[in-house]
């Protein structure tokens, strides 16, 4: 289980240092349409978007990997993102 924690945490880690660096960012720069390089679900991807998305899929699979009964309906700025990357 020891290694299990230390991949989780490894996915975690990099999310808060892009989250916590992106909540200097201006509204309008979150917003701005990104290109990405990948099929993306998003018709017209943000930065805000993408790191919405990042967080709410930690948020559905850490308790998963970890065997952690997950909340239900849990938002993604529970796990500290700040609010305004939670459109």
């Amino acid at each position: 289980m020891e290694l299990l924690t230390r991949m989780v945490e490894h996915n975690i880690w990099p999310a808060g240092e892009m989250i916590e660096r992106a909540s200097n960012l201006s509204d309008d720069v979150l917003d701005e349409r990104i290109e990405v390089s990948v099929e993306d679900l998003d018709d017209k991807p943000t930065l805000g978007s993408q790191l919405s998305r990042l967080v709410e899929q930690l948020a559905m699979w850490t308790p998963r990997s970890t065997r952690r009964h997950r909340p239900r309906r849990r938002r993604p700025d529970a796990l500290g993102q700040p609010a305004r990357l939670t459109r």
